[in-house]
This record gives C-alpha cells, structure tokens and sequence, in this order.
C-alpha cells in the first residue's frame, strides 16, 4: 500500500479540527499553503490536518521546555540521548552552505538579516549536541543521529517509510521546535541547515500559518527565512507574538524510504543599526569596516573586528565598476550614519548618504572635474569645526583642503594646504592617530618609508613625521578607519599573493593576517 499525500493547500489554519463539530473536510478548507500541483490524489474527507499547536491567551507565558541530556526519545531512527556526547568537530563544513530556497507563503532570504538590519536578539539555537530534542513529547519520527553534522557531530534526522509513517493517515514526520514569544516590533528570523535525500514538495516547514517546501539538497544547506509576517499575522487561536515552528517529512507519496537531516536552528531578531557616529562604520557596531569593489563591480563590505581582524566579505551593493576612488568622510547629513564619496572615471564626485547596513540613497553630484586628483582622502576633521572636510593632491603635487555645506550638498572654501606631495606614492587619512581630535595624514615613499603629518589647531599640516618602513611590500594599502575600537587610525594592505593584514599600530610594519584571495578585490585609499 502507498499512502497518498494531502493535494497541493496543505492548510494550517483553515480547516482545523473543531473544538466542537466534526473534522472540517477538504471542501470546507481554504488554500494556505504552497501548492504541489494539478493531478494530486484528492484529499480524504476523514484525515486530519498537519500538526500544529493551539495557541491561545491562556498559554502566551508560556516557558522554553528544560533541556536535559538524561531525556530519550523513543522514535525509529534515534541514538539514545544517553549516549556519550562526542566533542564538536568545528568547522567541518569549510566554507558557507549554500542558500536553500523555501517556495510558498514563507519568505526566503539569503543573507543573515534583510538588508539594512544587522541581527540582535537570539531567541532561540539548537545544533542537537546533547543528543535530545526540543520538544519530544509533540516531535513523531525525527531522532539524534550521530554523523558529520552541519556543526559539531549531531543533528535531528527523520527516515520516513511506510512502517514509520506517524499512522496511516498521517504520512508524515513532524520536528516541533518551543513555543517562542517574540516582539511584534523586530524583524524575526529563523534559519536552519537542511540536507537529506527528499524530492521536490517533500521537507515542509511552517511558522504559525504560514508555511512552504524547502528546496531538494542532498549536502548541507543554509535556510533562512523572515517570518515577520507570520509572527505579526492576527489569529483567534494564537497569542500576539506567539511563534509555532515545525519543520515535516512530508513526501507525496512514500515509496522506499525518505531522508530529511535538520541541524543548527537558530531563530533570531534582527533590528537597524546604532548610529555611532563613528567614520566607516556601515553595520552600527562602533568600529570602521573596509570596502571594496570586487571583478563584478559589486560593492563589498569587511566588518572591523576588535581583535583587529576582518569579517568576510558581504555584498552591499552592484554598480561601482565605474568608480575610480570610494571612501568614507564620516557623517555629513547629520544623521550620525556614515556616508561615501565616490570618483567615477569621468570625474563626477558622488555623495551617497548613508542609511546604516550598507544602505544609501540615491547618488548626488557634489563636484564634477576630479579626474585631475592624483589621490583622494577622507581625514575627518582636520580644523576643529566637527565637519569632515575632504583632501585631494592634483597633478603638480599641490595638498586642497575642501569644506562641505550643511547636509553635504555641495563642496566650498578650497584652500591650498601643502606642497611637494608629490614625492609619495601613497596619501593616507587613517584618521586620528595621536587621539588630538583631528584627523591626520600619511604618505609611503617609493622606499616604503611611511612618514606622518599632523594637522595644527587650524588644520595646517606640520612638518613630516617618519613613522616605519617596509611598506615597499605591499601591492594596496588603505586607509577605513578605526578598526579595533581604540580610538586609533589603522590601515589595512594587501600582499602580492593576495593576503591582507591589518595594521594597529603604525609606528612598525608588524600586521594582523586578515584575509586572503583579496587579489579579487580594488582596495581605496
């Protein structure tokens, strides 16, 4: 015998069992789920609905169930939760999972937050290490298995067969995770790892009333959906914030046997970043972060770390192939939010206004001629009046100093503050590097001799300053900001094999690895 699948609604809500009546019928229930398709069987008069909790006001304080490594579970499948845990072989994976995307009312995304919210609150994670389940006494068929997992050695798996099937008219494993209460006011997230041998409409995951099929994958893969809207959506039955997470086996019809491997859940807020204020600091963490412009002309973003590392890099941004120069001169709209100029190849200089989390409005033009400026920068404030100003050096070697109007609308008061820069092959504005308040300069010589100017209480610039040598060795060097959250300018450069090493400290060419491959990438002073 071959039990059938319910045809393509597979509602949640609609249709439920009647607290007081009889079951509703297939006729009686509205579409709420992703559909499998024209020609499925039709759905029996007599099967209940999937699984689910009834939620209502009585239970809206309820708590995360205890989680205890002495607990069992007694499904097909399982290794007993008393077995010795076994040490987490981190890192197994060696690279990001693929994105898997989910097909219905659930809305997919692929990075870990939608863009312009960085993530907050952590609501809830499991990666099943302890050899128990969340939820045993609702969870049907999924055990702890004991294999190369997603993270660490363990993770819930669900073999599905015609002997395991929940019961006849329940063709189906169900993976519940806790009954979570989350703020109507974030953004709510919840991600997983998904592998198995399942076809397409096979592994179903619901939130609440809201639902979808999970893309066939037959290596780990990274699910992560927004489920705000699930969460925000009103119901009779269910707590406002109340969140209801289950994750099926649910094939359309069993033949054999069916695989679905579940690991590292994490259910999560993400909300917009701080404004610091600080220069550079796209995602609102307080510390400067590194951009790029990668072969594609994507735009790229490495998050400063306070060990002085760098996070990986994450696209921010399509279009900047046209830029010759991209930096950062810290908040000028007022809105303690980072901006960035850019050059592009004609000369046009562009104001993006930023918004937080690699976010920006649309370009506005501020200069136009820029194609003469043989180096770019963006020191800070330099004069003591609290607004950045902008430093260029033109073809004769000759330092400007430029001012900005409120807003940053446009560029005023261009003086002429330094001669003979040319003899650098390298300007720098790696921000305040005597902590005086005022943003500071640094040239490299052809030798790879590093030298520093310190602006004056006017902003006029001293007498050169050695600081180190050895720069000779590096292919780019640039210049984002306060990496590590000391108060101090540092620098980031990159090797002729790719590597990229932060420095903290200039006064000595003794670096941070921070990267690698980072050949793919143009770095801007």
């Amino acid at each position: 015998m071959t039990y059938s699948a319910r045809s393509g609604w597979l509602a949640w809500a609609t249709g439920l069992l009647l607290i007081c009546g009889a079951p509703a019928t297939a006729a009686q229930s509205a579409p709420a789920g992703p559909d499998r398709g024209a020609g499925d069987e039709a759905v029996p008069a007599a099967v209940d609905q999937l699984p689910h909790r009834r939620v209502s006001a009585d239970t809206s304080a309820r708590r995360l169930p205890a989680r205890s490594a002495s607990r069992t579970t007694k499904t097909p499948q399982a290794t007993p939760a008393k077995a010795p845990a076994k040490k987490a072989t981190r890192g197994r994976i060696g690279r990001a999972p693929a994105s898997i995307k989910v097909t219905g009312t659930l809305t997919s995304i692929e990075e870990v937050c939608p863009v312009g919210l960085r993530r907050t609150t952590t609501l809830y994670q499991d990666s099943f290490e302890k050899g128990d389940l969340p939820e045993p006494t609702l969870t049907t068929g999924f055990g702890v298995a004991d294999s190369e997992a997603g993270e660490g050695s363990r993770f819930a798996r669900s073999i599905l067969t015609q002997a395991t099937a929940t019961a006849p008219d329940k063709p189906y494993h169900t993976l519940f995770l806790p009954l979570l209460s989350t703020s109507r006011t974030a953004r709510t997230i919840v991600s997983l790892r998904v592998k198995g041998d399942f076809g397409k409409d096979t592994a179903y995951v619901a939130v609440n009333d809201d639902s979808g099929w999970i893309e066939p994958s037959a290596q780990w893969g990274a699910v992560t959906l927004d489920v705000t809207a699930a969460v925000n959506a009103p119901s009779s039955d269910r707590a406002a914030g109340e969140m209801d997470v289950r994750v099926l086996n649910y094939p359309q019809s069993i033949t054999g046997s069916t695989t679905l491997d579940i690991d590292d859940v994490h259910i999560y807020q993400c909300a917009p970043p701080a404004a610091t204020g600080v220069r550079g600091d796209f995602n609102g963490d307080g510390l400067s972060d590194l951009l790029g412009v990668d072969r594609t002309g994507d735009l790229v973003m490495s998050a400063g770390r306070r060990n002085g590392t760098l996070g990986a890099p994450q696209r921010i941004g399509h279009g900047w192939a046209r830029m010759t120069w991209i930096g950062s001169p810290g908040d000028l709209t007022g809105d303690r939010r980072p901006d960035v100029l850019a050059r592009r190849a004609d000369g046009v200089l562009l104001l993006y206004a930023g918004h937080g989390m690699g976010r920006f409005s649309r370009a506005r033009v501020v200069g136009v001629g820029w194609q003469g400026m043989t180096s770019i920068l963006t020191p800070g404030d330099t004069n003591g009046d609290r607004v950045p100003e902008l430093l260029a050096r033109d073809a004769s070697g000759r330092l400007l100093r430029w001012s900005f109007t409120p807003g940053g609308r446009a560029l005023v008061a261009k003086a002429i503050i330094g001669f003979g820069f040319g003899t650098y092959t390298r300007l720098l504005a790696p921000g305040d590097l005597n902590r005086d308040g005022r943003g500071d300069l640094v040239g490299i010589r052809a030798d790879g001799v590093m030298l520093a100017h310190y602006p004056d209480r006017i902003g006029r610039l001293g007498r050169a300053l050695g600081l180190s040598q050895g720069w000779s060795l590096f292919t780019a060097v640039s210049a984002p900001g306060d990496l590590n959250g000391d108060s101090r300018g540092d620098l980031v450069a990159r090797r002729a094999d790719g590597s990229l090493w932060t420095f903290l400290s200039l006064s000595k060419v003794t670096g941070i690895q921070a990267g690698s491959h980072a050949n793919r990438f143009r770095l801007f002073g």
